[in-house]
């Protein structure tokens, strides 16, 4: 069984107009990840998601199960940005372990 790795900062919430972890929590869908080709077609149903929020002062971690990827657009380099659906999510105690394993698009699969 596979984890993904999602990062979703509180402050490039607020900045960027990006969405918070406090929504992919509520909704339970992490929004426009650039995710590769390869690690998207890994990922099944049922696989470990792991929602990272290391913004100082809001630092907070959930843990779900992986649902499904629905494409949203493309990054400038045509990389494609996907919609994470996530189901059983559950805030766990907070760590940093996962952070060294993000990729500048802030995923990880292991």
């Amino acid at each position: 069984m596979k984890t993904l790795v999602i990062h979703h900062p509180e402050d490039k919430a607020v900045e960027e107009n990006k969405k918070s972890f406090a929504k992919c929590i509520k909704t339970g869908i992490g929004e426009g990840f650039a995710i590769s080709r390869e690690k998207a077609a890994s990922l099944v149903i049922g696989d470990n998601v792991v929602i990272l929020c290391s913004t100082r002062g809001y630092e907070q971690r959930a843990e779900g199960e992986f649902v499904k990827l629905v494409h949203s657009g493309q990054t400038k380099s045509g990389l494609k940005r996907y919609y994470v659906y996530i189901d059983n999510i559950r805030t766990v105690p907070y760590h940093r372990n996962d952070f060294g394993k993000l990729n500048h698009n802030g995923i990880a699969l292991f």
